[in-house]
C-alpha cells in the first residue's frame, strides 16, 4: 500500500499542448505542400503523355494520308507506333532485363537494322526520332513542301515532349525537403501521446487516438512519396498498347489488308 501510494503521488510525465498546437500548422503546411508538389508532377506527366498519344496518332494519320510508297508508309507508321515503348524504358531505371524487354517489343515491328541502331544507342528516343526524320526524307519525292513540314513538325513535337518527360524525371522534389518533413512528422508523433495524456476523458483512448492520427498523417506523407515519381505508377504500358493498336488498325484500313510489318505486332 505504501508503494502504491508513493507511485500515485509521483508526477506523471506530460507536456503542455501549446507547443504541439503551435507547431501543427507548420507541419500540416509542409505535408500539404509536399503532397501538392508530388501531385503536380503526376498531373504534368499525365498531360505530357496524353499529348504524346495524340501526336503519335496524328503523325500516323498524316503518314498514311500523305506518303504514297507503301514500304515507306509502313516504315513511318511502325516507327511512330514504338515511340511510346522506347520512351517508357528510357524514363525508368536501366537494366539488362529492361533492355531485353524493349528489344522483344520493338524487334517484331521495326526493321532489323533500325532495331539494332536503337538498342546500341545511349539515347534511344532521340535515335528513333532521327530514324523518323530519315524516313520523311526518303518519302520527300512524293511529298509537297507543306506535307513534309507537317510531318517534320510532328517529330519536333515528340522531341519537345521527350524533353518535358526528362525534366520531370531529372528534377525531383529536393531531398532535404522530403527528409525535413519526415523528421518533423516523426518527432511530432512521438510527443503527441505525451501531450494528449491529460487531455482525454479516458487514458485507454490514448493508444487508439494516437494510432489513428499517426495512420492518417503518415498516409498523407506516404502518398506524396508514391506519386512523386509519376512514370513508375502511370499505366503507360496500357496507353502505349492503345497507341500501337489504333495505329495498326488505321494502317490495315488504309491498305485494305492485314500487315505483318517486319514480324508480327505484339
Amino acid at each position: 500500500p505504501d508503494l502504491a501510494a508513493t507511485l500515485a503521488s509521483r508526477p506523471i510525465l506530460e507536456i503542455n499542448m501549446l507547443p504541439l498546437t503551435l507547431s501543427s500548422p507548420a507541419l500540416f503546411l509542409l505535408l500539404v505542400f509536399r503532397t501538392n508538389s508530388a501531385y503536380g508532377r503526376w498531373w504534368e506527366a499525365r498531360k505530357v503523355w496524353g499529348s504524346i498519344i495524340n501526336t503519335c496518332r496524328d503523325s500516323a494519320r498524316m503518314s498514311l494520308a500523305m506518303i504514297e510508297q507503301n514500304e515507306i508508309k509502313e516504315q513511318a507508321v511502325s516507327q511512330v507506333a514504338v515511340f511510346s515503348r522506347v520512351l517508357k524504358y528510357h524514363l525508368r531505371e536501366p537494366s539488362d532485363q529492361a533492355e531485353a524487354l524493349l528489344r522483344s517489343e520493338i524487334a517484331p515491328i521495326l526493321k532489323p537494322e533500325h532495331t539494332e541502331k536503337i538498342m546500341n544507342s545511349k539515347h534511344k528516343p532521340m535515335t528513333l526520332c532521327g530514324l523518323m526524320s530519315d524516313t520523311i526524307h526518303e518519302a520527300a519525292e512524293g511529298l509537297t513542301t507543306v506535307e513534309r513540314l507537317k510531318l517534320d513538325q510532328s517529330v519536333t513535337l515528340l522531341v519537345d515532349y521527350l524533353g518535358m518527360c526528362e525534366r520531370i524525371v531529372k528534377t525531383p522534389i529536393p531531398l532535404v525537403y522530403t527528409r525535413h518533413t519526415a523528421r518533423f512528422l516523426s518527432w511530432w508523433l512521438v510527443f503527441l501521446p505525451v501531450c494528449l495524456y491529460d487531455q482525454l476523458p479516458n487514458n485507454l483512448l490514448l493508444v487508439p487516438v494516437t494510432a489513428i492520427l499517426a495512420f492518417f498523417l503518415l498516409g498523407i506523407e506516404d502518398l506524396g512519396n508514391q506519386i512523386e515519381e509519376p512514370f513508375s505508377i502511370l499505366p503507360i504500358e496500357v496507353m502505349g498498347d492503345g497507341i500501337s493498336g489504333s495505329i495498326f488498325e488505321a494502317l490495315e484500313m488504309n491498305t485494305g489488308e492485314p500487315k505483318e510489318f517486319y514480324g508480327k505486332p505484339p
